[in-house]
């Protein structure tokens, strides 16, 4: 995966150590799964580099909010932003998706887009008509 975070960065974000498939293995050669708690809200987050793939559960109160199994991952970045604390997925460019955004801190949030910043400057100019 590129880009990938440093390995204290994710310690960070995450607040745990990752519990790794192969032990003494470097991260990005590795299966890393990370738990996250906040309030009533768990994260769980399973990152395999070598594959690609991504799979993050969400629950609140032990009830699943959010199950994403993710294929075609390219990348992931740790990042702050105005006090919010998120791991970024980036996917291949064949998929056309848009980043994912999985927020830690300060409360568990998903954000996952469709449109760029292109098409949303294009829109603000233009007005929309419903069809009847």
């Amino acid at each position: 995966m590129d880009p990938f975070p440093d390995e204290a960065l994710l310690r960070e974000l995450f607040g745990v150590e990752p519990a790794l498939l192969h032990p003494g293995v470097p991260w990005r050669e590795n299966a890393l799964s990370f738990e996250a708690r906040s309030g009533h809200d768990q994260l769980e987050c399973l990152i395999e580099p070598v594959y690609g793939t991504m799979t993050i559960r969400w629950t609140r109160d032990g009830h699943e909010l959010v199950y994403l199994d993710l294929t075609r991952v390219r990348g992931v970045e740790a990042e702050k932003f105005r006090g919010r604390e998120s791991l970024v997925a980036f996917f291949d460019d064949q998929t056309g998706l848009k980043p994912l955004r999985i927020q830690v801190r300060p409360a568990a949030h998903v954000s996952w887009g469709t449109r760029d910043d292109a098409d949303r400057a294009a829109d603000a100019g233009a007005q929309r008509q419903l069809p009847l």
